[in-house]
């Protein structure tokens, strides 16, 4: 079998393996969960996050049969919808990877601006969430994926684009630099820090600060 064959063929596994665990947390938060099954859950979650993580980096992503592309997009979708209710911010990260791997690995689309805008639209909506659950780890990670989207947004001209896409974008920009300020005064709080500016120069200063206060504690 050739080199690309395989690589295919193990692609597959690992997503249908993504299917199966998205099918199994749906069918477990749809349950009352008791505190340990809930540590459970975000512990395993968090290993298919890791896995899901790398298997959506650019670059890294490969085409799918559409049926399966489709699959994946459903089972993240529900577990998306789902997660609304439940207090278990990794679990909905994993969805947003689900769709995100269901939209871009298995179908071409021809209109790759507004389904990152979509895309965006959920990763900021994920920071907000994981944020208001104090999983500061997965809004750090989600808010890295809005940043990935938005350079894809940014390799279409500003001059190209109709003035509700030109609006629709500098919304998304301004929501996400508030999302990013309000994450980046979370972690200053938790290592005894405060945020004095919001320009983007500072926030880049007070990013590696952070980052490494957080490495050292």
């Amino acid at each position: 079998m050739p080199p690309e064959d395989i690589a295919s063929a193990a692609r597959i596994r690992k997503v249908r393996s993504f299917i199966d665990f998205a099918a199994n947390l749906q069918s477990k938060l749809c349950d009352p969960l008791e505190v340990t099954d809930i540590e459970v859950l975000i512990a395993d979650t968090g290993h298919y996050i890791q896995q899901i993580h790398h298997a959506t980096q650019p670059g890294s992503s490969g085409p799918l049969p559409s049926n399966l592309a489709k699959d994946a997009e459903r089972h993240g979708g529900n577990l998306w919808n789902l997660c609304n209710t439940k207090l278990i911010a990794k679990a909905r990260f994993f969805a947003f990877n689900m769709l995100e791997l269901g939209r871009s690995a298995g179908r071409t689309k021809k209109d790759d601006t507004s389904e990152a805008v979509d895309l965006m639209n959920l990763a900021l909506e994920l920071a907000k969430y994981c944020m208001a659950v104090s999983d500061l780890d997965s809004a750090r990670l989600a808010l890295q994926k809005a940043a990935e989207l938005m350079e894809r947004l940014k390799t279409t001209p500003v001059e190209s684009l109709d003035s509700i896409r030109a609006n629709e974008r500098m919304k998304l920009d301004a929501e996400y630099l508030a999302m990013r300020t309000a994450m980046l005064e979370s972690l200053g709080k938790k290592i005894g820090l405060t945020l004095q500016s919001t320009c983007l120069e500072k926030l880049t200063f007070f990013d590696r600060r952070l980052m490494l206060a957080l490495q050292r504690s």
